[in-house]
């Protein structure tokens, strides 16, 4: 069975993210950001899904992480002493 893909408008991805509507719409232009693409319903409606919304998130989470452990080994090797990190509530999810 498929599962359904539940869709938001514009002012959901704004409140989920809380992006404005130019910045969303700056991110799906520049790859860079690897913003998840809108899907064209019909002249005037289109809508985002929210799985791909949910993942760009946690990508984003993810790389903040990664960089904040670079910095902490960075930071532990220029001082010489070890710099530990507390767990973050994504370490646990």
């Amino acid at each position: 069975m498929t599962q359904r893909q539940v869709l938001l408008t514009l002012p959901e991805v704004v409140a989920m993210t809380r992006l404005s509507k130019p910045t969303i719409y700056k991110y799906i232009a520049d790859e860079e950001h690897d913003f998840p693409k809108q899907v064209r319903l019909g002249p005037g409606r289109v809508v985002w899904v929210k799985s791909e919304i949910d993942h760009w998130l946690r990508q984003r989470m993810k790389r903040r992480d990664e960089d904040f452990d670079k910095f902490a080994a960075r930071m532990s090797e220029e001082l010489g002493i070890p710099v530990t990190v507390a767990k973050r509530p994504s370490d646990t999810a």
